[in-house]
């Protein structure tokens, strides 16, 4: 039995393999049905399908997010004082003067990732 990511709009009880008594799904949150409920689910009013695929997606972006900051910490670690300067420099990055070279990496690194 396949999930389908949901935003629910009406408060439901669903059925849930295992469970007897199956489970309730809340008003205003995202959650995952069988697909097999969805279709009527859907009809009823009582959810709407999530592009992207929901929480499952939504971790999955933040674990890529997360490697990518790590990987470009990385390569900006690589670089010397000077190089660091000339970044702060050309990419504009306010740093102040009692920043250390850490805490200057990790501003170069959320800056380009905001951009």
């Amino acid at each position: 039995m396949g999930m389908k990511a949901v935003s629910v709009l009406r408060t439901v009880k669903v059925a849930e393999e295992g469970n007897l008594q199956g489970r309730e799904i809340v008003k205003g949150t995202e959650d995952e049905v069988p697909e097999e409920l969805f279709v009527g689910l859907f009809n009823d009013g009582y959810v709407e399908a999530l592009s992207g695929g929901g929480k499952k997606s939504k971790k999955k972006a933040a674990d890529d997010a997360a490697a990518k900051r790590d990987a470009m910490l990385a390569d900006l670690a690589a670089l010397s004082d000077e190089d660091l300067a000339k970044v702060v420099e050309t990419e504009k990055i306010a740093v102040d003067a009692v920043d250390g070279r850490d805490v200057v990496i990790g501003k170069i690194a959320d800056a380009r990732l905001a951009a």
